[in-house]
């Protein structure tokens, strides 16, 4: 990555409409971007999609970006994120099954990340070791693992490996700690099953076994390698992960990568203008320019909120196509619940973890609104429990606050309200997207597809508690 004074110049150069300087910021993050995408997902063949999208999202939310000098954690944040709702998207490809010496050296479905870093850095022996056991991991702590590697070669902080995971600093050192020890687990299995006689124990172990890396595998085949004296010696001195990594190169951009990516960018001069504009105005109709997607409502204007009652009142139309210049504003205070426009009698409600909606009002239906937390001129909307309504991976959660910058901005949602007491609730951070009931079952925050369907799915009607 680049200097933090150059990173801090370019990033108010490129909202200010410097198309060249927002290449240039491109260009510097496209590598650590790069590298963490292809060290969290499991397959090779996803990550330029997913890293496109990340830069997109960039180059599109650039201007809800209030201070340059988090723009790496800011950047993170969208990386992990674009990785976790990649992997709720992706189908599951059938699994292989394959002799268990077979198995140590197969590549990933699609081709792993991991073995580009061993061929393209000229990783040998226990380096080789521990980018494979990246594979073994969970997830959640291949994201994790991703960051770290990062975090050891000095190109971020651990504060910003804590703003990535929507943590706080010491919760970030926990799992770090945890992820570690799950590491360690899946270096002793890879290199057992590396060794040159494979032992009979661990291949009974592993009878049923598909051959392809996983979670629950990692655990069988560990508890047999911790008890076994012939895996153990495979396992010979091993030095500590931290003093493998920390001087590891990037895995260079491939040239086809970069290309298409700066490519893209360079045929869109107008997008940092309208990703700077879109924290106070949003587009008249729901259309797509350049790659960015607008929201309907040119005149609608996040909802003011008067101290200290934290009132909002914005206007809103209730068809995507037309602004209603008349329309009486809907008041979005005090303590309600909201009725969704396409399931009449369905409510927004907290869950054990997850928002859903449910049939009929109780105590988890009823929200207090208060002042937005990131931002005064919005919303925060707290459950009975005292937990507040945050998106996090793009799913609307029910969270304790954390101290976090990001928890702030996650739960802080700018209402766009009309007549007939109906309001949309923009997401304060990424002001694209909007609390979405999705066709899944599931909430989100979600771009408009400027459809019928999907305004009724992101409209709510606002009912007294």
């Amino acid at each position: 990555m680049i200097a933090d004074e150059t990173c801090r110049r370019l990033v108010s150069a490129a909202r200010a409409g410097d198309q060249r300087a927002l290449e240039e910021l491109i260009r510097a993050c496209l590598p650590l971007v790069y590298n963490v995408v292809g060290s969290a997902l499991c397959r090779h063949a996803d990550t330029d999609d997913v890293v496109q999208q990340v830069l997109l999202d960039v180059v599109r939310d650039l201007g809800s970006l209030r201070d340059p000098d988090r723009f790496r954690s800011w950047l993170l944040v969208i990386t992990m994120r674009e990785i976790s709702a990649h992997r709720g998207r992706r189908d599951r490809e059938a699994v292989r099954a394959v002799p268990l010496d077979d198995a140590a050296d197969l590549p990933e479905s699609g081709g792993g990340f991991e073995e580009l870093a061993v061929l393209r850095l000229g990783l040998h022996d226990q380096r080789r070791e521990v980018a494979r056991a990246g594979r073994w991991l969970d997830p959640d702590d291949r994201g994790l693992f991703a960051l770290w590697w990062q975090e050891l070669a000095g190109r971020i902080t651990r504060q910003e490996t804590a703003d990535a995971l929507g943590v706080g600093l010491t919760h970030a050192g926990v799992r770090v700690h945890r992820m570690r020890e799950q590491l360690e687990n899946a270096r002793a299995v890879v290199a057992a099953l590396s060794a040159e006689r494979v032992c009979a124990g661990l291949t009974r172990a592993a009878d049923g076994w598909d051959g392809e890396p996983a979670p629950l595998w990692r655990k069988r085949l560990a508890r047999h390698v911790r008890g076994c004296g012939v895996c153990m010696r495979a396992n010979g001195d091993r030095i500590p992960v931290d003093r493998l990594l920390g001087d590891l190169a990037l895995v260079a951009v491939p040239a086809a990568l970069a290309g298409a990516a700066l490519s893209r960018f360079a045929k869109t001069t107008a997008m940092v203008k309208t990703a700077t504009a879109a924290t106070v105005s949003v587009a008249a109709v729901a259309t797509v320019t350049a790659g960015v997607v607008m929201l309907p409502g040119a005149q609608s204007t996040p909802a003011a909120v008067s101290r200290p009652s934290a009132s909002a009142a914005v206007n809103r139309p209730n068809s995507s196509a037309a602004v209603s210049a008349t329309a009486a504003p809907v008041t979005l205070t005090g303590t309600r619940s909201l009725e969704l426009v396409a399931t009449p009698g369905r409510f927004l409600a907290s869950g054990p973890e997850l928002a859903t909606l449910a049939q009929t009002r109780t105590r988890r239906t009823a929200f207090t609104v208060v002042e937005g937390m990131s931002n005064p001129d919005c919303v925060s909307l707290r459950a009975a429990d005292g937990r507040y309504l945050r998106h996090y991976a793009f799913r609307i959660k029910l969270a304790a606050p954390d101290g976090s910058a990001i928890f702030r901005a996650d739960a802080t949602w700018c209402p766009l309200t009309g007549d007939d007491g109906r309001v949309t609730l923009r997401s304060d951070n990424y002001p694209a997207r909007v609390i979405h009931y999705r066709a899944d079952g599931e909430l989100g925050i979600d771009e408009t597809d400027g459809t019928p369907a999907f305004t009724a799915a992101s409209t709510w009607i606002v009912r007294r508690t």
